[in-house]
């Protein structure tokens, strides 16, 4: 039996082990916080590629597109971005050639999520009609996939659509093999939508073997081991000591991923509530309803605590086990040296009275120095612990007790240095992980080259005018502004010619704004100029004189520069961003038919 203070101890440990494993689950949800925000982020730029125009932008160099032997079409060359599938079975028409071509301007943004969060493996987007473009480039996508996969099938689409998720939030596959041949997976996915209509699904992949190295392989004291189970108990990532306690060994390999036709999960035998320990078994419907807590259960005969830590943003158990056995050695231990420290007094104490009237006067001085002063050195280090980042590590003297409370001392300021270690790694973690938020946030917000507005944000901005529109039934005026002749300045002059034209042009326009309208790069060598409240004869002057200013203006390497302009305005309250949008458009092409260098009002065609 052990005495209240080695219970007091023994306590004290349990809730050391639970104060650690709710902090790496805390640190696990903030992963799992960040690959979901990410997604989120996704789902909102991909929304701003619909509808597709004619013509875009690819980023990252010419992508070239063609037709493999066994009938699915894809993206032949590695230009830097995400590779393309397009499923046999889908007729490839106008409508998908230009999503192929146009989707293009989904990489920068894949590419960046992939390369920057290092528990992410996949970035990718899914369109209905079986597209699936996807980072990092695979090579040889017709023969990953197959002639004819159909992505509906499997849960890392069907979970986002509109029957599984109404609330189109972003949500958490159950562990699943990967098409691509990388093992078994959870993937993040959120549903992309355009005017009702559902596009597809953006996604991010987070590997099983990820977790096991990122996360549980995490050097825990006491000789813990982890494994993590998803909100049904079906166990995802667990460790080799695991594998060994539950007598199951981890799923790593798998068939040809051509023989891969749907969603394929792990075995039910891979859920701790059909588990072969009846401890494991009788405890885990409990483990998955309760809000986290601990445990006392028997495993092939020996006596282990398991601790249940929440992961809240997926619904997901952190289970930690640690042999109570090791718990208890240094109690023991304690009461070893305790008996033992007591047999040595006692006979410290005879010798001490047989010579103590040879040794009194002579040895007594120095042995108050040497009991006083190491104990003058642990009250003095004890008071400044805490206190300094330098680490304090008291000396043997020779005096069993004070080296024993010197090595004691030692022990406690060490792991007080790894803890305040590892809680400023976390609160700097905490830190890059705002930074790297607003950093995405920001490249959503602003177009890179021009430091405008970006089209993602100009569509935001315009949605809410018109919503004003509707509500206060006031005026709305933009201009769409594009550069004449501007590929034939590419051509001639060279691209970076032809970006510094589109950022000397842009610091005109906004230069010559006002607090009131909003100035953005729509797209290419187009620009977007939004006026809340104006009347058409004001805007059309307003135009008239971007022209003129252009015209006038010095731009080196090129002799002269000109613009039109498309002008539209609309006080209708059925009136939508897209319709203004797509008449300032009309209006551009017959600036563009009638000479260039000037603008031409939109004029409603009547019955």
């Amino acid at each position: 039996m052990f005495s209240a203070h080695e219970k007091s101890l023994y306590s004290e440990t349990v809730t050391s082990l639970n104060q650690i494993v709710d902090r790496e689950a805390t640190n696990l949800n903030l992963k799992l916080i960040e690959v979901s925000q990410l997604t989120k982020l996704m789902q909102l730029d991909h929304q701003s590629l619909f509808p597709l125009g004619s013509s875009c932008e690819q980023p990252n160099g010419k992508a070239e597109f063609g037709v493999h032997k066994n009938g699915a079409s894809y993206k032949l060359n590695n230009n830097g971005g995400a590779s393309v599938y397009y499923s046999k079975s889908t007729l490839m028409g106008a409508d998908q050639n230009n999503k192929a071509k146009c989707s293009e301007l989904l990489d920068p943004l894949l590419k960046n999520i992939a390369d920057t969060n290092s528990i992410i493996t996949q970035s990718y987007f899914i369109s209905h009609d079986n597209m699936i473009r996807i980072y990092p480039f695979i090579n040889d996508t017709p023969t990953q996939f197959g002639p004819e996969t159909v992505f509906k099938d499997y849960n890392f689409y069907y979970l986002a659509d509109q029957k599984h998720n109404p609330s189109r939030k972003t949500v958490w596959t159950k562990a699943y093999l990967d098409l691509a041949g990388l093992g078994w997976m959870v993937s993040a996915v959120a549903p992309v939508y355009y005017d009702g209509k559902l596009e597809g699904v953006a996604g991010l992949d987070v590997t099983i073997s990820t977790f096991v190295d990122d996360v549980l392989n995490i050097k825990l004291p006491w000789n813990s081991s982890s494994f993590i189970v998803d909100r049904e108990g079906g166990i995802l990532a667990m460790t080799e000591n695991i594998e060994l306690l539950l007598d199951m060994k981890e799923l790593t390999t798998q068939a040809s991923d051509s023989d891969i036709k749907e969603t394929t999960h792990k075995p039910e035998e891979y859920n701790i509530l059909n588990a072969n320990n009846p401890e494991i078994k009788k405890i885990a419907k409990t483990i998955l309803s309760d809000d986290g807590g601990t445990y006392e259960l028997n495993l092939n005969g020996e006596n282990f605590i398991l601790k249940v830590g929440i992961i809240p943003e997926t619904g997901w158990r952190m289970l930690t086990l640690v042999n109570s056995s090791i718990i208890l050695q240094p109690i023991v231990g304690l009461r070893t040296l305790s008996n033992n420290i007591g047999y040595a007094a006692i006979v410290v104490i005879l010798i001490f009275y047989a010579g103590f009237f040879l040794y009194l006067v002579g040895k007594s001085h120095a042995l108050a120095r040497k009991i006083s002063s190491p104990i003058e050195k642990l009250s003095k280090h004890t008071t400044n612990l805490g206190k300094s980042d330098e680490l304090m590590l008291l000396d043997p003297v020779g005096i069993d007790e004070i080296d024993q409370l010197s090595k004691n001392f030692n022990a406690l300021n060490v792991e007080l240095s790894k803890r305040s270690e590892a809680l400023v790694q976390g609160k700097v973690r905490e830190q890059f992980l705002n930074k790297e938020r607003e950093y995405l946030e920001s490249l959503a917000k602003f177009d890179n080259l021009t430091n405008l507005f970006s089209r993602h944000e100009l569509n935001n901005i315009l949605e809410k005018e018109t919503q004003k529109v509707k509500r206060y039934q006031h005026g709305l005026g933009i201009l769409l502004i594009n550069i004449d002749r501007f590929k034939t300045i590419n051509d001639n002059y060279g691209y970076k010619v032809g970006d510094n034209i589109l950022r000397k042009v842009a610091q005109l326009l906004k230069k010559g704004s006002t607090h009131d309208n909003i100035v953005g790069r729509w797209a290419g060598d187009e620009f977007l100029v939004i006026y809340p409240e104006i009347e058409q004869d004001k805007l059309m002057i307003l135009a008239t004189k971007i022209c003129t200013h252009i015209d006038s203006c010095h731009f080196e390497d090129i002799d002269k520069l000109t613009v039109s302009i498309g002008c539209c305005s609309h006080w209708q309250s059925d009136s939508s961003a897209t319709s203004i949008i797509n008449n300032a458009n009309i209006a551009l092409l017959q600036a563009k038919e009638k000479g260039m260098n000037q603008s031409v009002v939109f004029e409603p065609v009547t019955q």
